[in-house]
């Protein structure tokens, strides 16, 4: 974990802002993130926030409670700049699950552009969308959630293509919080990889950061993959601030 806590905060309300739930409400120092048809943990989970923090075995009751209200599985997201619920949660059934990392360029990412990259400012395009649901597989239900989710970004944005023979390959999604651009949902075809198609996805998004007056770059990737953790330290970001991962139980799992 970094030792500057303020600047993990910092990208750690960043990523909430450029992934936002479609409903959120405050209990004890958390937020716990509903999304209804959405099915992403990030989306539908329980989250700290920077100060004091519930901890009892009481607050954990209240925040099942609540789960059990949306109907959703119990899950929260423990970031290391405040896990004091993992021993808790691991001790109640709860397992872990998809740990993440947070990474961080001090810098901008080279920008790139040409005829083959696509940035839309505001809006996702339908070629983006289209692209987007046929990698993720999701239901109509999950689809709709997810465009909500993109609607509700109130910061600015854009979403990046890159096209082969005019056909999308690879997409991802950028949000200027000040000065840093936090990037989102970076996908390639998997049949197209390994030809620096993210890569210029992402440099067409850098240089419409730029133009919004950023200078700093994060994102969150999963640990284990292990070939898009290279290619983001290609790109700069060779500063891992923190990591998290999440405790997740079904609610008719008993406590052990």
């Amino acid at each position: 974990m970094h030792q500057d806590l303020a600047l993990c905060w910092r990208v750690e309300e960043a990523c909430k802002l450029a992934w936002p739930p479609l409903h959120a409400q405050l209990i004890d120092g958390y937020v716990l993130h509903m999304s209804e048809a959405n099915q992403s943990r990030r989306a539908n989970s329980i989250n700290p926030l920077n100060g004091p923090r519930g901890c009892s075995d009481h607050f954990i009751d209240m925040v099942e409670a609540m789960f059990d209200h949306f109907g959703k599985r119990y899950c929260a997201r423990l970031p290391e700049i405040a896990n004091e619920l993992d021993i808790k949660l691991a001790s109640r059934g709860y397992q872990r699950e998809a740990e993440t990392l947070t990474l961080f360029a001090d810098q901008l990412p080279p920008a790139a552009a040409g005829c083959d990259i696509y940035v839309a400012p505001g809006h996702a395009p339908k070629s983006w969308l289209d692209f987007y649901f046929s990698m993720s597989k999701d239901d109509q239900g999950q689809q709709e959630a997810f465009c909500r989710i993109l609607n509700q970004i109130a910061l600015p944005k854009a979403f990046g293509e890159t096209r082969i023979e005019g056909r999308v390959a690879a997409i991802a999604y950028a949000v200027a919080v000040d000065d840093l651009v936090v990037l989102e949902a970076v996908v390639t075809d998997p049949r197209l990889r390994r030809r620096g198609l993210a890569q210029k996805t992402i440099g067409g998004l850098m240089a419409w950061a730029a133009d919004e007056g950023c200078t700093q770059a994060a994102l969150q990737v999963v640990a284990e993959n292990e070939a898009a953790t290279n290619l983001y330290a290609k790109l700069g970001f060779s500063t891992e601030l923190y990591r998290y991962h999440y405790r997740v139980k079904d609610q008719n799992a008993k406590a052990s």
